[in-house]
């Protein structure tokens, strides 16, 4: 909710409607989504949309607004690099910004003087190093998409001018769940508490032009979600593409029962400062992998892990219990036990795994081939949908569900591709790798084990029972949380 104006903040927000620039329907002003941007008073504010929803301009408009309002501040505008700046950002400060209220602009150095003592310097990340000791009164980062987790909080800790109010705008095109995600999105855990989100859809602005917008619905659906419709569930990069939550994310059980009567197979990422990570799942005898709870933490001793395994293991038939390969090279070191492994460790905790299938490349393909659709294959929740996947992920699994929508190549300039064959450094990929391992374990439904469900009337029919039972769980979930499953087709009667 954005904060109440005083009576100065009023007669700055009518000064800045001037800065707008005249629409084609005569009227002059932010457009409806903009407007939240244009009043808020929120320490930072996040401007996040689709091609054409009018982001630059609204950033523009903020930093001349802000700069105009307190004499005597110092105040940055970013972008990744110079030629971006000059021609975008800076581009648009000054088709924006009035000249009466402009002292000097020096064009070497990139600063712009107002008459009011106001300096706004227009940088880019070559300029980064001599950023690190300036007392800031605000700045603007325009496509915050293009930068990065650390150079956002080195930012944000030089908002220290004792002049100004000490706020910052970033503006840009969505990157999935990334460092804008985690600290300005509502369902992000690790969301500031003065940050507002502003999310704006291509079609939101009438002064596109008609047969532009029929251009950009013509994008697949991935590149339509985000540089259309402005969803922050979609990265460029993606390793695990195919993922949807529509087809792939199923309810949690109410019940374990069901989940025991079929091969478990478990999967260990082990860590020490990074997070242990182990998913719990079982494949029915279709082939379908249903991943249905998941232990993630970090800085905790082996003995400790192996005791949360064992709590969430308990009652079920595991045929499979993998983990990677390195927990059983000869690592660890003590007085009574000499050298011993991670995985002796584990084994004198009462869990036993064995090594699984790290062969990159081909781990990554197997989970893509997973969650790829395959035509005239029946969902096991999903009974509308004409093609179905063979991976399914329970909403309780948030950790493998987060990672999945932030795992990404890394970016690398080479002549005929954009991304390297490894994935970034900075994403988390604890969960993931489990889930590779998992997969590279996954048999062929003739390989599975000889041993069927029991034959009670309610296990006939294994499609129309599984189905039921996930329709029952859905309408319980969505009594307590209606807006986990927004979207879903989970009709099924």
């Amino acid at each position: 909710m954005t904060k109440r104006l005083n009576y100065q903040e009023e007669q700055s927000r009518v000064r800045s409607l001037e800065l707008f620039p005249m629409r084609s329907d005569g009227l002059q002003g932010p457009l409806q989504q903009q407007l939240p941007f244009l009043l808020s008073q929120h320490q930072g504010t996040f401007y996040v949309g689709g091609f054409g929803s009018g982001k630059t301009t609204i950033g523009c408009v903020k930093v001349i607004d802000e700069a105009l309002k307190i004499p005597g501040q110092f105040g940055l505008v970013i972008r990744t690099t110079v030629p971006e700046l000059r021609t975008t950002t800076m581009k648009e400060f000054f088709n924006i910004c009035p000249q009466e209220v402009i002292a000097r602009y020096h064009d070497t150095t990139r600063t712009l003087t107002l008459k009011n003592g106001t300096v706004i310097w227009f940088v880019s990340f070559d300029d980064i190093d001599k950023i690190r000791s300036l007392n800031l009164s605000f700045w603007y980062l325009d496509e915050g998409s293009e930068s990065d987790e650390e150079t956002f909080l080195m930012l944000l800790y030089r908002l220290r001018n004792k002049v100004g109010n000490r706020r910052y705008w970033v503006t840009s095109n969505p990157n999935g769940h990334d460092w804008m995600w985690k600290y300005a999105h509502p369902d992000s855990p690790d969301r500031f508490k003065d940050v507002l989100l502003i999310r704006a859809s291509s079609a939101d602005n009438p002064e596109l032009p008609i047969d532009y917008m029929s251009l950009l619905m013509r994008m697949p659906e991935q590149m339509r979600q985000r540089y259309v419709e402005g969803s922050m569930d979609y990265a460029e990069g993606l390793i695990f593409y195919p993922w949807s939550d529509r087809i792939h994310l199923i309810p949690p059980f109410a019940s374990m029962d069901f989940a025991r009567r079929f091969p478990g197979i478990r999967s260990l990422d082990h860590g020490l400062s990074n997070a242990t990570c182990c998913l719990f799942g079982f494949i029915d005898y279709d082939g379908n992998m249903v991943i249905h709870d998941e232990h993630y933490e970090a800085m905790q001793s082996v003995s400790y892990h192996a005791r949360e395994i064992k709590a969430k293991s308990r009652g079920h038939d595991f045929h499979w219990s993998v983990a990677d390969p390195s927990i059983f090279n000869k690592s660890q070191q003590s007085e009574k036990k000499g050298v011993y492994t991670v995985a002796e460790e584990y084994l004198e905790n009462g869990i036993e795994w064995e090594p699984a299938d790290n062969t990159f490349n081909a781990g990554i393909n197997r989970v893509i081939e997973l969650m790829n659709p395959e035509e005239d294959r029946l969902s096991i929740y999903h009974p509308s949908l004409r093609a179905a996947p063979k991976l399914y992920v329970t909403s309780n699994c948030v950790n493998l569900r987060k990672e999945i929508k932030s795992y990404q190549w890394a970016k690398v300039r080479l002549q005929f591709s954009a991304y390297k064959e490894k994935p970034k450094t900075n994403c988390a990929d604890h969960a993931c790798d489990a889930l590779r391992y998992a997969a590279m374990t996954l048999p062929e439904p003739a390989d599975l084990p000889k041993r069927k469900p029991r034959m009670d009337p309610c296990m006939i029919n294994f499609k129309e029972r599984l189905s039921r039972h996930y329709h029952e769980c859905m309408k319980e979930a969505m009594k307590k949380d209606p807006m986990e499953f927004e979207g879903s087709d989970a009709g099924y009667v």
